[in-house]
């Protein structure tokens, strides 16, 4: 009678055992796989920034250009040329990031 009530302690302690094993194991599985997605968007913010700061780059030239009181052929010309210059910093800026 006494061996039963120990046989069933163990085999109820034994069910516990493998549960929290196999709990274990599947927090482990999703602790990785959050990592992961963790990973993804920290990078995602990242790019995001530097879009951020690449429009506020021209914001703040295109305010500039719209200061400087020139004739509107003279400005629209001297726009024209910075909003080149702002196109191939942005090359310049996306080759040194890759």
């Amino acid at each position: 009678m006494e061996n039963e009530k120990i046989k069933s302690g163990l085999l109820v302690l034994e069910q516990n055992i493998v549960a929290l094993i196999k709990n274990y194991n599947r927090l482990k599985k999703e602790i990785s796989i959050l990592k992961l997605e963790y990973e993804k968007i920290k990078l995602e913010l990242k790019t995001k920034n530097e879009e951020l700061d690449n429009f506020k780059n021209r914001i703040n030239i295109t305010k500039i250009a719209e200061g400087i009181d020139l004739k509107n052929q003279d400005v629209a010309k001297l726009r024209k040329t910075i909003d080149g210059y702002v196109v191939d910093i942005d090359k310049c800026i996306n080759h040194l990031i890759k």
